[in-house]
């Protein structure tokens, strides 16, 4: 309704795997309008087998010719479209970015709030999480290999940022005797608090085992921190 009501020149449409967006796109084919496919899909969670891979890899390259360009988020992205066959000349680059200016020119005022609130001046270096804590980002990895080298590194925590429906049970994965340098600060909602948490830290510790792009891996780069992370992450 909307697209016969405005009448666009042109429709990105993000993703194509819901009948909404399929049908959009019918809609741009029978009107002549170009309509451009934007996905973070990369190469390397490109991981279906059997039935399933036959049958994306009939499919897909059709679906994919319907579209008048390709944007992906990154090079991995690129060769995911390549593998199905999209060819460079509707091929296009087109990341996620988060603010960097934000991140740049951040207010001390931040920093002094997130110190308070997280109880960052207890002298420690910090290694910190960032994610919804569900099963694909493997933050009980990260838990056990923190807990691995802990009495190694005594003068490290680590602090976890988000929610999610494994909280309780990584909770109760953190051994009795690091309970207070694991520390779980829940959801996050102002982009200024965690970017003045990864300013108090040193790492950024990112173990998903599938993750299409993971814009926290460009924010934490820009805020200074070193990175550890998956061959999966597209960023």
């Amino acid at each position: 309704r909307w697209l016969n009501e405005n009448k666009p020149e042109a429709v990105m449409l993000v993703g194509y795997h819901r009948l909404p967006l399929l049908g959009a796109l019918l809609w741009c084919r029978l009107r002549g309008v170009p309509a451009l496919l934007w996905g973070d899909s990369n190469v390397r969670g490109d991981r279906l087998k059997g039935l399933k891979r036959r049958v994306k890899q009939s499919v897909l390259p059709w679906v994919l010719r319907q579209y008048s360009a390709c944007l992906a988020c990154g090079s991995m992205g690129q060769q995911f479209f390549q593998r199905y066959g999209v060819k460079s000349d509707r091929l296009h680059l087109s990341p996620v970015e988060p603010d960097y200016d934000q991140i740049e020119r951040l207010d001390s005022s931040w920093e002094e709030e997130a110190t308070k609130r997280f109880g960052l001046d207890n002298g420690m270096r910090r290694i910190v999480i960032s994610s919804r804590l569900v099963g694909i980002k493997r933050v009980d990895l990260s838990i056990r290999a923190f807990a691995a080298i802990a009495a190694e590194r005594a003068g490290w925590e680590m602090v976890i940022l988000g929610d999610g429906p494994e909280r309780a049970a990584l909770e109760a994965l953190v051994p009795a005797g690091l309970k207070h340098r694991v520390r779980f600060m829940g959801f996050v909602g102002q982009q200024e608090l965690v970017t003045s948490v990864y300013r108090r830290s040193e790492v950024l510790l990112h173990a998903a085992s599938w993750e299409p792009w993971a814009l926290v891996i460009n924010e934490a780069t820009a805020a200074g921190l070193a990175m550890v992370t998956t061959e999966a992450v597209g960023a």
